[in-house]
């Protein structure tokens, strides 16, 4: 064999040597790839259910009852780090600071530095926030910005309302509180079903009290208070995983001004109320 022969015959034999290490490492490839598929089928599924961030405090509806928590403004003494109260002027406004972030102005041009929405729809002004609680299921107040979920207006935090859901059993419930001053509620609530897979919830709220001090340079009467406030709701089961709610709510709040100019004095004691006896049916369990 000659010279140029035996090196054709050299390289034949390296070529065929790394063609079988290259189809080896091909193989053990494609096993490893195989094994890592089974172990990413064996993890499974993966839910992600985080949406806030969580510091929070929650109150649910028996903490209503037992806590009196019957406006908003009743928060400021079961939430840490919160200050809520009647806004500089007026009485259905809300003036709200959360960690020391807020705002002190019931201005339409003004945005407030906490976010309050009810069901997830925002309530963007202060003026008129300081609403009556009904037919409540929980409330979560959220410390620290909520800017990614609730919008620049959360800077401060969020405090967020849910009612009460359709599609439970059907029941009726009164419930009311007399007090002083001439106070007085009374709620009413029900629940019942409309036909296959649909549910009605419906709740009224009625709130009086008359002022309790007197404005002796207008000679008139200030701190009363007069809600009236109604809310229906027709939840729709359209199959498993698709369900439609519709809500509807109103409210009107009267009230003469918070403050008195001038000399004044304390026609009474402060409000108080007393709760009735509530009742409570449910048709079926």
């Amino acid at each position: 064999m000659n010279p140029r022969s035996a090196w054709i015959a050299g390289s034949l034999l390296v070529l065929s040597v790394a063609a079988l290490a290259a189809q080896g490492e091909a193989g053990s490839g494609g096993e490893r790839r195989g094994e890592a598929e089974e172990r990413a089928v064996g993890l499974g599924l993966v839910e992600v259910t985080a949406r806030r961030r969580m510091a929070a405090t929650a109150l649910t509806e028996a903490d209503f009852e037992t806590r009196q928590i019957r406006r908003l403004d009743d928060l400021k003494a079961q939430v840490p780090n919160i200050v809520i109260e009647p806004n500089t002027g007026t009485t259905t406004g809300a003036k709200i600071f959360l960690r020391g972030v807020g705002a002190d102005k019931s201005l339409f041009t003004n945005d407030p530095a906490v976010a309050i929405d009810r069901d997830d729809v925002d309530i963007p002004r202060q003026t008129g926030a300081l609403f009556a609680l009904f037919d409540i299921e929980r409330i979560e107040v959220l410390r620290g910005p909520q800017g990614t979920l609730d919008g620049r207006n959360a800077t401060g935090g969020a405090i967020r309302f849910i009612t009460r859901r359709p599609g439970g059993p059907e029941t009726r419930a009164a419930d009311g509180l007399v007090g002083n001053a001439g106070g007085g509620d009374l709620c009413r609530s029900w629940s019942r079903d409309l036909a296959e897979n649909w549910f009605l919830q419906g709740a009224l709220l009625t709130r009086n009290r008359d002022g309790y001090m007197r404005d002796l340079s207008f000679d008139r009467k200030v701190n009363d208070e007069e809600v009236h406030a109604a809310r229906l709701s027709v939840l729709g089961r359209l199959d498993e995983r698709t369900t439609v709610t519709i809500t509807a709510d109103v409210a009107r709040a009267r009230a003469a001004a918070s403050t008195a100019s001038g000399p004044h004095s304390i026609r009474s004691p402060p409000p108080t109320r007393r709760r009735c006896s509530p009742t409570r049916r449910a048709r079926r369990a």
